[in-house]
């Protein structure tokens, strides 16, 4: 009965993850915020879900079937995210807009300590230009 009970609040925050990323899938304007949001769906969610199903099925028939579904979907989800950030950096014009490398953080919180260090980088250029 025990079982029973965390199986529910495991699946109870899996559905409550999954409502809370898809609201910031919405709330979010960049595409990277979003990629973040929708990660906790495939990660923190799906890991509650399968860990509330594990609990609820207890037959070793099943379960190492849901830990395969939730090992292909821990590698492969990072892969395509990957991906896709990395073609919205390449295809986004105003991509420099929305993040901000680590000098750039420091060199707007006041001076540095460092009189070394070397220049922030305003903008990366990913174009597959000849050189």
């Amino acid at each position: 009965m025990i079982r029973l009970w965390i199986a529910a609040a495991l699946f109870a925050a899996g559905a409550l993850t999954i409502v809370l990323s898809i609201s910031g899938i919405f709330r979010f304007r960049y595409v990277l915020n979003r990629m973040h949001a929708a990660a906790l769906i495939d990660s923190l969610a799906l890991g509650c879900i399968l860990a509330g199903l594990v609990l609820m099925t207890w037959n070793l028939r099943f379960v190492p079937k849901l830990l395969v579904i939730l090992a292909v979907q821990w590698i492969s989800s990072p892969i395509a995210s990957h991906l896709v950030g990395q073609m919205e950096v390449r295809t986004d014009a105003d991509s420099c807009h929305h993040m901000k490398t680590e000098d750039q953080t420091s060199a707007d919180s006041g001076p540095s300590r460092d009189t070394h260090a070397e220049p922030a980088r305003t903008a990366v250029d990913f174009s597959d230009k000849e050189v």
